[in-house]
């Protein structure tokens, strides 16, 4: 009752704030240009017809296949996110030169509708491969290079192509990783009902295997369906336990944050540590970064995230950082790296702006090991940090 009830407030609360932003840009728009009375009812059933599209969209696709409607809906949500960033620094602009209203106006349009063709073709952008070379102290040996691949907030739905994720298998299947994981909120639907989606996925092949972590959509989903998913997609899913590859890493996986939301058990990540007797390079998959200060200044880890989506569109790429101070990229602090990645797909609005879609191939290098070629490619990337260095220990 109690879940119910916060999404019930949750629904309310984002319900108005939304509707909010359309009276705001109505508002906006119509004293901006001066309209007149028959131009601003037309543009008030216009904004009200489209904010609908968005809320019936969401509510109906969740009974019938109404995923037109809600393909629809996620795009002008976006448009709506871009169009309220814009109109706000136009606002702020206007304070300046107040006699410029109609032309500011104007601007602001015109900017919206460019930011929207740019951010969607941002969105239509298959994924990059990413190299990330991570120094790893005292390396065991034969891991020098070892090659994980990092799949994460793939968010498949009933709207993704199955030719862009067979694309995908296969992209990921040529680099001929040691490894492959996926740091959450693979799916947003049962996949079972799916099964295209889980025969395509059964085809990542890795060295070591195929290995997992929930996010919060799979808890929004339900955690025992995306288990079974697990099992039926060939993968492992590390539900705040480990494993060791290799005989000489440990991979340890822990649920998400938002499992203690839904009765489930918190990660307990010290008796994975306290189980390290052999003190073996610990590579620790959890969806939210926000786990890595929580550990990384008593252990040392390699953990991989994701989660941010780099915030996908503006203004969600400025906020994000109100959010956590892990948004995206590499960190550092002691020996400790923590990777958050941009995502390989997107929730919500089909787009993409400042923030590319990828699929990072991490490496892990034995730090005596790294050139002088590579050292200065870590330190053109200005990686940020927990503890005042770059990520290579130098101020």
């Amino acid at each position: 009752m109690r879940n119910f009830w916060h999404l019930v407030s949750f629904i309310t609360i984002a319900s108005s704030i939304y509707l909010g932003i359309h009276y705001y840009l109505y508002w906006r728009i119509a004293h901006g240009l001066n309209l007149n009375n028959s131009a601003r009812l037309s543009l008030r059933l216009f904004l009200l017809l489209a904010a609908w599209t968005f809320l019936f969209g969401e509510f109906l696709s969740r009974f019938y296949h109404c995923y037109f409607l809600k393909h629809i809906g996620s795009i002008w949500f976006g448009i709506v996110v871009l169009a309220f960033t814009i109109f706000v620094f136009k606002d702020i602009l206007e304070i300046i030169w107040p006699e410029k209203s109609r032309w500011l106006t104007s601007g602001a349009l015109f900017l919206t509708i460019i930011a929207v063709i740019i951010a969607l073709i941002g969105g239509l952008k298959f994924p990059r491969i990413k190299d990330i070379n991570i120094p790893v102290k005292d390396l065991p040996p034969g891991l020098n290079n070892f090659s994980i691949i990092q799949l994460s907030d793939l968010h498949l739905s009933n709207s993704t192509a199955k030719n862009w994720l067979k694309l995908l298998v296969e992209k990921v299947n040529a680099t001929n990783p040691d490894l492959i994981v996926i740091t959450g909120d693979l799916t947003d639907i049962d996949l079972r009902q799916y099964p295209y989606y889980l025969k395509i996925l059964r085809d990542l092949k890795a060295r070591y295997g195929v290995y997992a972590v929930s996010g919060n959509h799979e808890f929004y989903l339900g955690i025992e369906k995306f288990e079974k998913i697990a099992r039926e997609g060939n993968f492992t899913l590390l539900r705040n336990t480990y494993t060791t590859i290799a005989e000489k890493i440990i991979l340890a996986g822990v649920d998400d944050t938002m499992a203690i939301n839904f009765s489930e058990a918190p990660p307990d990540l010290n008796r994975i540590f306290a189980d390290n007797k052999k003190q073996l390079p610990i590579l620790l998959l959890a969806h939210q970064p926000s786990v890595f200060g929580q550990i990384a200044q008593q252990r040392t880890v390699i953990q991989l995230s994701g989660h941010t989506h780099a915030g996908q569109i503006p203004p969600m790429t400025w906020l994000i950082h109100l959010y956590t101070r892990f948004t995206y990229g590499l960190y550092r602090t002691g020996d400790s790296y923590l990777y958050v990645t941009s995502g390989a797909g997107t929730w919500g609005p089909p787009m993409r702006l400042f923030a590319p879609s990828e699929i990072p191939r991490i490496r892990l290098i034995n730090s005596p090991a790294l050139s002088q070629s590579t050292t200065r490619r870590l330190e053109r990337k200005n990686i940020p940090n927990l503890g005042g260095k770059n990520a290579l220990g130098k101020n």
